[in-house]
């Protein structure tokens, strides 16, 4: 959308910082339309004596799209699933001996995840939050996301950086805002399809009892 045809104008270093803050932002957004978060479940090796697992959110990484960690539980490599041991999250990780064996604590910080460190290697299993991106249409039978709309944002602001760059940051900008209207509108359609029970029908209420029966014939 921005660079030239020899694709040399703008590199992933340039970009990678401004489609982080634009995710950010976007992340807001449908937060507001309503988008709940879905768990998921990064398993990985750690390697001995490592006390911060923060290299693991960097893009491309096991918890590059993750929001919030919610547990993180812990075996020996090599060892069954049934193995794993949990550990405590807590606000501030302890010392721990040098000889120790496992990540008895963690805690996440600032955005960075502390550990214990283990005189072993270890095989992490790491349960955390992330933004739903997609929506499901039950009528088309498709998934609709949100990567276009996030690289028309990511575009149109780099272009703004950049003085503009003519027009093109005009056409980008009237890109997203339409691209996220329609997302918008469809999250409501979808909300709207979805089978709703009516509210019971609430009976009249006497203050001062049952009200007298009306004559015959009257």
């Amino acid at each position: 959308m921005l660079d030239d045809p020899a694709n040399s104008r703008f590199s992933s270093d340039y970009l990678i910082p401004h489609i982080d803050q634009q995710y950010d932002e976007m992340d807001v957004d449908l937060e507001r339309l309503g988008m709940q978060y879905i768990e998921h479940i990064a398993i990985v090796n750690i390697a001995a004596n490592v006390n911060d697992l923060t290299y693991l959110l960097a893009d491309g990484q096991a918890l590059s799209t993750m929001k919030l960690p919610k547990q993180i539980r812990w075996k020996q490599q090599g060892q069954p699933d049934n193995s794993y041991i949990k550990s405590a999250m807590v606000d501030e990780v302890d010392e721990v001996d040098p000889t120790a064996i496992g990540i008895t604590e963690w805690t996440f910080q600032q955005g960075s995840i502390q550990v214990t460190p283990s005189a072993i290697p270890l095989t992490a299993k790491i349960y955390f939050d992330a933004v739903s991106t997609d929506i499901y249409d039950p009528a088309q039978n498709v998934i609709r996301g949100t990567a276009h709309i996030l690289a028309y944002r990511v575009a149109a602001y780099v272009a703004s950086l950049n003085n503009g760059m003519g027009t093109l940051q005009k056409k980008l900008d009237a890109k997203s805002a339409r691209s996220w209207t329609a997302f918008c509108s469809l999250v409501v359609m979808n909300g709207q399809s979805k089978q709703r029970s009516p509210r019971p029908i609430h009976r009249r209420t006497y203050p001062y009892g049952q009200p007298t029966p009306l004559a015959p014939n009257s």
